[in-house]
This record gives C-alpha cells, structure tokens and sequence, in this order.
C-alpha cells in the first residue's frame, strides 16, 4: 500500500468509527429523553389526575382483556 492509500484508508477508518459512535450515542441518548411532555414516573407519583372520561381497567394490556372495574369521569386519581 502506498502512503497516499494509507492515509486515505485511514482517513475513512476515523469518518466511519466518529459515524458511529454519534449515531450510538445518539441513538442511545433518545431513549433517556421524554418528547411526548409526560411526567416521568418519579413525577407522576406525585401528581393528581382527574379523569375525562370513564376509565376501563382490565385484567391485561389489550382491548381484548376483560374489564374488571371502570374509574368514572371526573374521578381524581394520585
């Protein structure tokens, strides 16, 4: 390999290694952030919400789960 080839492999060796490390490390630091303006669990503990419309909870996570009670409209919940 001639020195002009060594620098030029070398040279995309750094583009393509800094690349990744920002997309990583981006990538990685999204999941910590909060788009959606929620509060995050430590903060909601500490909040009162009050419901707008009757609130079904079910036995699962799906729809498809049967209901086992209905928190109605206007109840405040902590």
């Amino acid at each position: 390999m001639t020195e002009v080839n060594k620098q030029r492999f070398y040279k995309k060796l750094a583009v393509t290694g800094l690349a990744f490390t920002l997309v990583g490390a981006g990538t990685l630091g999204l999941h910590s952030l909060n788009f959606t303006g929620e509060p995050t669990v430590a903060s909601a503990a500490a909040e009162t919400y009050t419901t707008t419309a009757n609130l079904n909870i079910r036995s699962g996570p799906s729809t498809s789960n049967a209901i086992i009670a209905t928190v109605k409209q206007g109840t405040q919940l902590t």
